[in-house]
């Protein structure tokens, strides 16, 4: 029953999944109250069925409140959502973002795409976003710091290995359930001193909060219009688009 809650089954409810996990008096949440209700709701027409006369019994008990709760936050509710049905259903998390996404990176550039580099994306610039999933900090054997992190979009996940400075100057925004933006180069794979040259990886060179990166890339925005169009109206429409 909580998997079920959980997952997005009693939606059609209209009772927020946070209600069901409201924990109330007697130690029990919503949802136990309302099990217990429904069992005893069960026993007592098995009861009236059996008894001669079909008499009320006087054993119900009130039928109970839905509690007054503050609903989730987005990602908090697709994580469990995720968790008991394996993907998202009611949503993404990136659903938020999507003006970011389609303008600001790369057109059809996923983590799916990230994950299967071939040569024709040798020396190619990519931005993506996404939300960090998982990530691991590690040491190498001389003792220096690195990362990994698997970031995942709409499309797909890839993991990300960063090292030396590029850690240090991105471990600030490396942590799970964080909105990232992402900048880079493709470039051959490097083991130590060895370079593959039919081997290729992402470097990243470049990343941010996601949330803040409207912010800062965009400086202007470019409005094509016919000559012939223009006219106060127009003027005066814009001037208020703008404004709000």
């Amino acid at each position: 029953m909580e998997n079920l809650a959980l997952g997005g089954a009693f939606d059609c409810f209209s009772i927020s999944r946070s209600a069901y996990f409201s924990e109330e008096t007697e130690g029990q949440n919503f949802l136990s109250k309302v099990i217990k209700y429904g069992n005893n709701f069960q026993d007592g027409l098995n009861s009236a069925q059996q008894s001669l006369f079909g008499e009320e019994t006087n054993t119900e008990m009130p039928e109970p409140l839905v509690p007054k709760t503050e609903e989730w936050p987005t990602l908090q509710q697709l994580n469990r959502e995720k968790e008991v049905v394996g993907i998202y259903i009611s949503g993404h998390p990136l659903n938020d973002f999507r003006l970011e996404i389609d303008h600001l990176c790369t057109k059809n550039v996923t983590m799916e795409t990230l994950s299967r580099l071939g040569m024709e994306h040798l020396g190619r610039e990519f931005s993506v976003a996404g939300i960090i999933t998982k990530k691991e900090e590690r040491t190498t054997k001389t003792g220096k710091p690195f990362g990994t992190m698997e970031v995942e979009d709409f499309a797909g996940m890839n993991r990300f290995m960063l090292f030396g400075d590029d850690y240090l100057k991105c471990k600030n925004y490396i942590h799970e359930n964080h909105f990232v933006f992402i900048r880079g180069r493709v470039q051959n794979r490097k083991f130590g001193n060895e370079v593959k040259t039919d081997e290729f990886e992402f470097k990243v060179t470049y990343m941010d909060n996601l949330s803040h990166i409207r912010d800062k890339l965009v400086k202007w925005i470019n409005i094509p219009l016919a000559v012939n169009d223009i006219n106060e109206k127009l003027v005066e429409g814009l001037d208020k688009a703008i404004k709000d």
